[in-house]
């Protein structure tokens, strides 16, 4: 996935998020990419840009995760 930035997500932060379902999904060298919270539907974030590798007839897997949970939702 491409970055474009120096940040990054805090280690320290993960003991407050937890007992929200907060869950480290990707890291690379100790560094967290991505974190989820499993029981939403579609709760993502990451520290790349998905979008910079999504092309109209290959999408990034995220942005079809997005669709599916925004189809599968209750109206």
């Amino acid at each position: 996935m491409h970055y474009n930035h120096r940040y990054c997500f805090n280690p320290e932060l993960l003991p407050a998020l937890s007992p929200c379902g907060v869950r480290v999904s990707a890291q690379s060298d100790g560094i967290v990419e991505a974190v989820s919270q499993p029981e939403l539907p579609c709760w993502h974030g990451v520290q790349g840009h998905p979008e910079l590798m999504s092309r109209p007839d290959a999408p990034h897997p995220l942005f079809v995760a997005f669709l599916q949970a925004a189809l599968n939702a209750p109206a």
